[in-house]
């Protein structure tokens, strides 16, 4: 709690005769945001990068974003300020997705997220029926699997 603390993040409430120390998030005063952003800013922080569609419907259980519009609206000023930053689309999708800039760890993982998405990908090795002891680690491997295919059989029946 101390680092929020340094940060402006949380600050500690002060209550007479209270027997716990409570504390408060400061978030909307250190950071100068809204409701709204800030709930997109925790979603993001608590999970990590997220599509549009994603991050709204989670962000809609704090503050209401009845559509993506309404969404990309919460983001503004979010992306302008430096805190969340846009990613291309995971292999494979077409939605573009967001991440909070504002841990050390986000930062590079984003950036090794850039990184992996415009580099292409390393070519498999080309299969090498000359390495030694393949065959045998192979036939090692398939003796496993039927050893324990066979026990599982006999725990909970064979697969219909």
């Amino acid at each position: 709690m101390g680092g929020l603390i340094q940060k402006h993040l949380a600050g500690r409430v002060l209550q007479a005769g209270s027997r716990v120390e409570k504390f408060r998030h400061t978030a909307h005063e250190a950071l100068n945001l809204s409701d709204g952003p800030l709930a997109v800013l925790a979603e993001l922080l608590m999970r990590g990068a997220q599509a549009a569609g994603e991050l709204r419907a989670r962000v809609a259980r704090m503050v209401e974003v009845p559509t993506l519009e309404d969404l990309y609206r919460l983001l503004e000023p979010l992306l302008s300020r430096g805190f969340v930053e846009r990613l291309a689309p995971a292999p494979g999708t077409r939605a573009e997705r967001y991440v909070q800039l504002m841990s050390p760890s986000a930062r590079t993982s984003a950036g090794a997220e850039r990184a992996s998405a415009s580099a292409p990908l390393p070519a498999a090795p080309a299969p090498s029926s000359t390495a030694p002891g393949l065959e045998a680690r192979v036939a090692a491997l398939e003796r496993a699997v039927g050893a324990l295919q066979t026990r599982l059989d006999e725990l909970v029946g064979p697969a219909s």
